[in-house]
């Protein structure tokens, strides 16, 4: 059996893609982490305390509007826990089955007013991934996995707040270091909390008497991706090539919402600040899907002992597809 344990802090500056009409947005502060694991054989327990106290808003702001600097408190904790076992049943099996929760609680001057305790998440997960050899030189690797959304439950977006992620993949050695590998999954990005709670006013720098208000929207669907690819990796000499195509669908794509007009005259004044508001906007699903393909090109050439030299090239197309209208 091996215990770890670890921790640390930081002190950090970032920049972060802001809103719309928020530019330069900047947060500084600490971070810290602790982290502690157990592993004996297949049994593996895992958890983690992720931290954040920050001050954040934009870097640059006029003089005379008011101020939208805020600070930031953001806690995660994660404990997830698996193990695994081997069978034989027309070839070799080993099976690993898992599970795992997830707290965030986030507290921001950005979010909507919530009688000033944070916003509390709670997630839950599940796993299961079958390892399967029929033959020597064929294997199929299987796996499942369950993710239980709170805001998802609460909203009625998806049944009960699941949201499922198979995944298939095989692989064919086609001789001694030269394999095939397709593969077909799926996996999905639910909404974060500045999409879903976000509730703030924010003045025109040129106009400090109108404002825009940005407001989050807790129903968001999921955006979801499915994809197949088809790899080969192998060695070749001295050089080892790596090659992937793939295809893939996107949907309920997360965007910027499209700037509305105050629906009465009571939307048009901002009940914190008392200045106009010029127009509301916030995140939506995007209509319709997208579709991509593309490519991966890499390869590994070791002409000597200790000298290697690597190159990879990469390109993605993507349509999108919008719905029919009616």
């Amino acid at each position: 059996m091996q215990l770890r344990a670890g921790g640390g802090f930081d002190n950090m500056a970032l920049e972060v893609v802001p809103l719309g009409a928020l530019r330069t947005f900047g947060n500084t502060g600490q971070s810290g982490f602790a982290r502690f694991e157990i592993d004996n054989g297949p049994t593996k327990i895992k958890a983690f305390w992720n931290a954040l106290r920050m001050t954040t808003g934009p870097e640059y702001w006029p003089d005379g509007i008011a101020s939208l600097k805020s600070t930031i408190r953001s806690d995660v904790l994660d404990v997830s826990a698996q193990t695994g076992f081997d069978f034989k049943g027309l070839g070799q099996h080993h099976l690993n089955i898992g599970a795992g929760y997830r707290y965030k609680g986030v507290k921001w001057g950005y979010l909507a007013p919530h009688d000033g305790t944070p916003y509390q998440e709670n997630h839950f997960n599940a796993f299961l991934q079958e390892e399967w050899d029929p033959i020597k030189r064929v294997s199929v690797i299987l796996s499942y996995r369950v993710d239980r959304d709170p805001l998802l439950y609460s909203q009625n977006v998806t049944s009960q707040g699941l949201v499922q992620s198979p995944r298939g993949t095989i692989l064919f050695e086609v001789k001694p270091e030269q394999v095939l590998r397709f593969t077909v999954g799926s996996a999905f990005r639910s909404a974060t909390f500045l999409e879903s709670y976000i509730d703030l006013f924010a003045p025109i720098p040129n106009q400090p008497a109108l404002g825009v208000r940005f407001q989050g929207a807790q129903d968001l669907r999921p955006e979801e991706m499915l994809q197949a690819e088809l790899g080969y990796r192998g060695r070749l000499g001295s050089f080892q090539p790596d090659i992937v195509v793939y295809a893939e669908r996107v949907a309920n794509l997360i965007t910027d919402g499209a700037l509305r007009k105050p629906a009465n005259p009571a939307q048009a004044v901002d009940p914190i600040t008392g200045q106009y508001v010029i127009g509301y906007t916030g995140f939506e699903n995007e209509p319709g899907h997208f579709f991509g393909l593309g490519a991966e090109l890499g390869g590994k050439w070791s002409p000597t002992d200790g000298v290697d030299l690597i190159a990879n090239y990469s390109f993605e197309k993507m349509y999108a597809c919008t719905p029919n209208p009616g």
